[in-house]
């Protein structure tokens, strides 16, 4: 799942630096997507990592 998120971030970003200066608009755009996909994705990890540790620490884990 997750080389397939980080390759839909990388072809959002390389959209975005193949448009011209011309269209900053949509390259902004683009980079805030982009941006908000990575947060979600971190997020995600951030929260896979958690249940990990607490599932080794013996702990219960709650979101």
């Amino acid at each position: 799942m997750s080389s397939k998120v980080l390759n839909a971030i990388q072809a959002k970003i390389d959209k975005a630096k193949s448009l011209s200066a011309f269209q900053a608009g949509k390259k902004v755009e683009l980079a805030e997507e982009a941006l908000g996909d990575v947060m979600k994705w971190a997020l995600d990890m951030e929260s896979r990592v958690n249940s990990l540790e607490a599932q080794l620490s013996g702990d219960a884990y709650v979101e």
